[in-house]
């Protein structure tokens, strides 16, 4: 009998220990993956403040550059409709201006080296994802939106513009000033004025994508320094 207890008493102390061990190996493993869990979201947030800092920098760069081509789309349509307004009885020396703001084109490239990583390593990088949505639609959408409206432009202006106006040019310096024999091809019903106003169209939509761009551009950047701000 007391044999029997005494096993049942080792057996219960072998329990105890074993349970023991295997606890200290659970919590163990649990610490360590608490600790590797810590570890990577540090490295994440590192990552995402460093690489969310990068891509404020290019688009400050973008915003300067839409900033200009959106006030250089305004002048386009806003002369374009001065010379369409205009009279061969009433053109004046400022025509070869308003001329030169058409007819002419911009080109856009958008810095995309930081959302390229970015892309690369995931998107769930960025944790704010309202961020996250407008990146990928600024990047992959609007961008691509904005040079098409830029190449129709310039598309005009080297297909239309340049084999129309070859023989009538007397002068011209590239958005500086537009000088041609005689201005009543603007001013009175033909190829060069249907033209012209095809081209202010042209700006137009070219100035809509532009400035929705700016708009997005404006309330990323906001969220991107909340983000880097609190961390």
């Amino acid at each position: 009998m007391e044999q029997e207890l005494e096993i049942k008493d080792r057996i219960k102390k072998q329990l105890k220990t074993g349970i023991a061990v295997i606890a200290r190996i659970v919590l163990g493993i649990l610490i360590a993956i608490q600790i590797n869990s810590w570890n990577g979201e540090r490295k994440r947030v590192k990552f995402e403040v460093k690489i969310l800092t990068q891509i404020h920098a290019n688009l400050q760069k973008d915003s300067i550059a839409l900033a200009q081509i959106s006030l250089n789309a305004t002048d386009a349509v806003s002369s374009g409709n001065k010379v369409l307004a205009s009279s061969s009885i009433t053109t004046n020396d400022s025509i070869q201006y308003w001329l030169a703001d058409v007819i002419y084109f911009d080109r856009f490239n958008s810095l995309t080296n930081g959302f390229e990583v970015l892309k690369a390593k995931g998107l769930d990088q960025v944790s704010n994802k309202k961020l996250c949505f407008l990146l990928g639609a600024y990047y992959d959408n609007q961008t691509q939106l904005i040079d098409r409206g830029l190449n129709d432009v310039e598309w005009t202006f080297t297909n239309e513009w340049l084999r129309l106006l070859r023989k009538d040019i007397v002068d011209f310096s590239f958005h500086e000033y537009l000088m041609v024999d005689d201005y009543k091809l603007f001013t009175e019903h033909g190829e060069a004025r249907n033209l012209l106003k095809m081209t202010v169209e042209n700006w137009k939509g070219s100035a809509y994508y532009v400035d929705d761009g700016i708009t997005s551009i404006k309330e990323m950047l906001t969220i991107i320094e909340e983000e880097i701000k609190e961390d």
